[in-house]
């Protein structure tokens, strides 16, 4: 591990194997008669890439926070309230605040001079901000780039937002980059590469680049446009156009923000899907900017949800290819479900005809009045009352109807959802044809988040059963 310098930069908390060192961490439950515990300690990311952090305690705090673990851990952790976790704080040996909520200690570990109680965090916010990436380590973007950034003035205030993501991502580059290190005021290394690209609509502006390992992502966009949850809107945006599961190492905000600078454990579930544009390793650069901006807009309307609806059903299935093909099967059904039900869609109709609601009336009047058994009349009304409104099967046969596709996909979808929902299994001599319904439903999944984004560029396309580069409008 790297030890903490005296200042703590930016680029030393990027490392994959930092180590700060704290003069002191608290731990403090917000609930009424909560406990808080205190001491020297650490903090540092491990080689699976989670946060931990771990503090030296005096045997009574040690003493008192066992037995609190041992309450809650009975209780269940599921079941915990908000206020029953733990805020983390801590200050490292320069001054600098490092803040987290909502953890749980997972270990405390006697010593003959106390304790040390030892814990992992998912997100810990910076109480303080770096200079520009562009500026503070040498990075310089090539021409077109900074012609891009300095385009024409604009009236209102701008903000800019950053995303650094683990891993140098596999997107089509229209750009590059030079990096630059001076020792002594003499310019002692230089490079060039092919690894920048740069994209905007007239309202946001963003560019994407390599840099040792990590790929950064940055957007500027009006003040007006910005939301609490913009860079997560950033990461969704870009897990759904390469189609697999991102891992953030760090978000750095506007200035206006609570907490500018915001670490993340990139210990998660990696699933690897199959993106909307990977056709035998071919992606057109002017897809995947479409597709990359239309599904930026889209989402970053959403102010409240931490996670869109539209990426949440997106991303379970991208999760589920790490696990079973049944998982998989179920997690993609559910997510084409979610699509269908919270979004509009051409072509669907969102009820029935009032002739068609008047003849459904009648029927249960006639199922209540006929006199048979109570439970079968219950079960008939339940089903009688479910024609009233479109259900997804047929909203989604309306749909592909309306876009001119094979109707029967709809058939599919369902059959897929229905079985695997109930704990269906799939014998070994039908693997075959489960995948090839999964490739088709994934289309599926595909076309109709296109429809709802705008998106009108080519993809690829397996709803017929073979994979092609077919076109969407």
């Amino acid at each position: 591990m790297k030890a903490s310098p005296q200042i703590i930069t930016r680029d030393f908390l990027l490392t994959p194997d930092f180590e700060v060192y704290c003069d002191n961490i608290t731990l403090a439950q917000g609930c009424e008669g909560g406990i808080s515990i205190e001491g020297p300690g650490r903090v540092w990311r491990d080689s699976d890439g989670s946060i931990c952090y771990e503090l030296h305690i005096n045997l009574d705090a040690a003493s008192r926070l066992s037995s609190c673990l041992k309450g809650l851990s009975f209780l269940g952790y599921a079941l915990l309230q908000p206020d029953r976790f733990f805020d983390y704080s801590a200050v490292s040996l320069c001054g600098h605040r490092l803040n987290a909520k909502h953890t749980l200690p997972h270990s405390v570990v006697y010593s003959k001079s106390g304790a040390f109680v030892q814990g992992c965090l998912q997100k810990v916010d910076c109480a303080f901000g770096f200079e520009n990436r562009l500026t503070s380590s040498g990075l310089t973007i090539s021409e077109s780039v900074r012609k891009s950034e300095a385009h024409e003035a604009r009236t209102e205030e701008e903000l800019t937002v950053e995303v650094i993501f683990q891993g140098e991502l596999p997107f089509p580059c229209n750009d590059g980059s030079e990096f630059s290190h001076t020792v002594a005021g003499r310019l002692v290394n230089m490079r060039s590469q092919f690894n920048a690209l740069v994209l905007e609509d007239g309202t946001y502006r963003f560019m994407m680049y390599h840099d040792t390992g990590k790929t950064v992502v940055q957007l500027v966009l009006p003040r007006r446009l910005y939301g609490p949850h913009t860079g997560n809107r950033i990461q969704e945006a870009l897990q759904f156009a390469l189609g697999k599961r991102l891992f953030v190492l760090a978000q750095d905000l506007p200035q206006s923000a609570t907490c500018r600078f915001c670490l993340f454990s990139t210990k998660l579930v990696k699933g690897e899907g199959r993106g909307p544009l990977h056709f035998k390793g071919r992606v057109v650069t002017a897809d995947f900017q479409q597709l990359f901006l239309k599904y930026f807009a889209f989402v970053n309307t959403d102010r409240d949800a931490f996670w869109h609806p539209l990426s949440a059903a997106s991303l379970g299935v991208v999760e589920a290819e790490a696990a079973s093909l049944e998982s998989k099967m179920l997690a993609l059904g559910v997510g084409i479900e979610g699509v269908v039900r919270h979004f509009d869609l051409p072509g669907v109709c969102e009820g029935v005809s009032n002739v068609f609601l008047d003849s459904v009336i009648k029927l249960i009047e006639l199922v209540g009045a006929a006199g048979l058994d109570q439970e079968a009349v219950d079960a008939a009304t339940v089903k009688l009352k479910d024609l009233k409104t479109i259900n997804p099967k047929r909203k989604i046969a309306q749909f592909l109807k309306f876009k001119g596709r094979q109707e029967a996909l709809a058939k599919t979808w369902s059959t897929m959802r229905g079985k695997f929902a109930h704990g269906g299994r799939i014998p070994p001599e039908s693997i075959l044809d489960a995948e090839i319904c999964y490739s088709k439903c994934l289309s599926l999944l595909h076309v109709l988040v296109f429809s709802v984004i705008g998106y009108g560029g080519s993809f690829c396309d397996c709803t017929n059963g073979d994979q092609v580069l077919a076109q969407w409008d």
